[in-house]
Parts: structure tokens; C-alpha cells; sequence
């Protein structure tokens, strides 16, 4: 069956209409492929990272006339202080795709089909102010952009860019990662197509006694596993892409939808600040703590 997903093509639909913020200067990002890249195949997610790349000034300048903001919002002192600021904005504005649309319809969707079609714009524009403010906070450690790692198949916020810095980690401390690499390193390269590793996977958690539930399958594709085996491949990430979706979706659910969340999203305060926080995973891969640009 096949899934419905969101069309950048929306966007197109709404050039040069007026914003929920004002007068209207502000121009949407449309994807080159017309959908996000964790639902593409074979160059989908690079094409959408150098499109990124490419237009990165200019999507901050859009989003700088969305707010009406003036001066440099990525960097500064007071940066934590400036993205709250800008998620409370964000927050009293976001708009529904349906007016009116009852909790079943959200129910039956995909969480991208739930906002407005400018607000997939304002989420690339906010993943792009998030990964800028991250590389001015940590510029010590070199940080810089890079596209999303190889895969065997769609991998969620892993098919996003990413932040990485220049930190050199140790191999996960995995038993099965080991296992499972010793077994993929003799399988047969068929045994890999249209997800048949999971069968290699599913007998090698079987053998080796793990705990089947304790598991999630898709951390543990070849892929994935060779990457975390190799200290060079493990360097520390932060993903702005899966911060800024995780802000924009609870507070729209807190605004929309709050029966849906649970007790402690339903209460707990939202700050766009925090995702720049190291604490706040999956947002960041785990890796030891970075040091905070020194007080100018």
C-alpha cells in the first residue's frame, strides 16, 4: 500500500501569498526532488543536501523576513536567548493543513501531513538556523556539514544533513554490533538487497542469546553496523533536521492536539534553545561532552 506523503510542489501553491508573520516577502523552499529525502532512493538524500547547501544564505535571509528579524540570529552571546525568542514566535503561529480537522483525521495521516504547506518551508529554514548556530557555538572543534551517511534503505533523520565535529570517538561498546559484523563481512552481497540482512540479524540475535525486544532492527543494517565499527565513521553529529521537526511537532500538538501527547509533553515546557543542548537526544549522537565557545 502505498503511503501519502507531503509534495513540496504545496509550497508552490502559496508563493508570494502573505504570511502568518506579515507582509508577505517571504519565499517557501521547494525541494528539488519535491519530497523529503527519507522518502527517496539512490542520489535522493545528496540532492537534497547540496540543495541545502546551495541555497543556505538565502534560506536564512527568507527566514529573516518571515520573522521581520534584523541582525545575525545565528550567532552571538545571547543565542540560546534569540531561539527561544524565535520558537515562541513560531509556536504561537503554526497553522494546521485542515481547519477544523478532527482528531481521527490526524489519526489515519502522516505527522507531515498534519501543518500548513509554508510551514515544511519554515521547518527546512529552521533546520539550516539550528545547524548554523550549532558550528558557531562549537567552532573549537571544527564543525561543518555533511551529507547523509550511506544506507541500505530510507533511515529517517539519518538521510538529513548533519552537523559533525571534529572529534575523534572510540567504536561503540556493542557485542551484537560485533556479532553481526562478522557476519556480514562473510554474507553474500544478494543477502543484503530488498532488507534480507534482517534475516542474518534476526538468526544472530537468536544465537547469541539477546533479548529480541531489547532491539531496534534498523540500527543494525550493514551499513550502520560497518560505520559504528570504525572510529573515523563515529564522530559526534548534531541532526538540526530531526531537532527542529521534533520543536515544530510537539508544539503543534500542544496547541492542536494536546489528548494526543502524553503527560509529559502535554505539560512540560518547549524551548527552541534547548535543542542546541547536548542532552537532548536523538537530536545529537552520543559521544563525550564538547567544549562551549569561550566567553567573548
Amino acid at each position: 500500500m502505498k503511503t501519502r506523503v507531503f509534495s513540496f510542489g504545496d509550497c508552490s501553491a502559496v508563493r508570494q501569498v502573505p504570511s502568518i508573520f506579515g507582509d508577505g516577502r517571504y519565499q517557501p523552499f521547494i525541494a528539488i526532488d519535491n519530497v523529503y529525502p527519507n522518502h527517496l532512493d539512490g542520489d535522493g538524500p545528496r540532492n537534497f543536501y547540496h540543495q541545502i547547501i546551495d541555497e543556505k544564505s538565502d534560506r536564512l535571509n527568507q527566514f529573516k523576513k518571515l520573522l521581520r528579524w534584523e541582525g545575525d540570529v545565528s550567532n552571538g552571546s545571547s543565542i540560546y536567548s534569540k531561539l527561544d525568542d524565535i520558537g515562541d514566535l513560531l509556536l504561537q503561529g503554526v497553522e494546521p493543513r485542515l481547519n477544523g480537522a478532527k482528531k481521527d483525521a490526524y489519526l489515519r495521516s502522516q505527522p507531515e501531513l498534519w501543518i500548513a504547506p509554508v510551514w515544511h518551508s519554515i521547518y527546512v529554514d529552521l533546520s539550516i538556523l539550528l545547524g548554523e548556530c550549532a558550528i558557531g557555538e562549537y567552532e573549537q572543534v571544527n564543525p561543518k556539514w555533511v551529507p547523509p551517511v550511506d544506507r541500505d534503505e530510507p533511515q529517517g533523520y539519518l538521510d538529513y544533513p548533519a552537523i559533525l565535529f571534529d572529534v575523534k570517538t572510540a567504536p561503540v561498546d556493542d557485542p551484537l554490533l560485533e556479532a553481526l559484523s562478522k557476519e556480514y563481512q562473510s554474507a553474500n552481497k544478494q543477502d543484503f538487497k530488498d532488507g534480507a540482512w534482517i534475516d542474518i540479524y534476526d538468526r544472530v540475535v537468536l544465537e547469541t542469546g539477546f533479548d529480541p525486544e531489547g532491539f531496534d532492527y534498523r540500527e543494525y543494517s550493514p551499513d550502520r553496523v560497518s560505520r559504528l565499527l570504525a572510529p573515523s565513521q563515529n564522530q559526534p553529529r548534531f541532526y538540526p533536521f530531526e531537532a527542529a521537526w521534533a520543536f515544530l511537532l510537539f508544539g503543534f500538538q500542544r496547541k492542536y492536539l494536546p489528548d494526543m501527547l502524553d503527560e509529559y509533553y502535554a505539560h512540560g515546557q518547549i524551548a527552541l534553545g534547548d535543542c542546541l543542548r547536548q542532552e537532548t537526544l536523538p537530536n545529537w549522537s552520543t559521544f563525550p561532552k564538547l567544549p562551549v565557545r569561550k566567553a567573548q
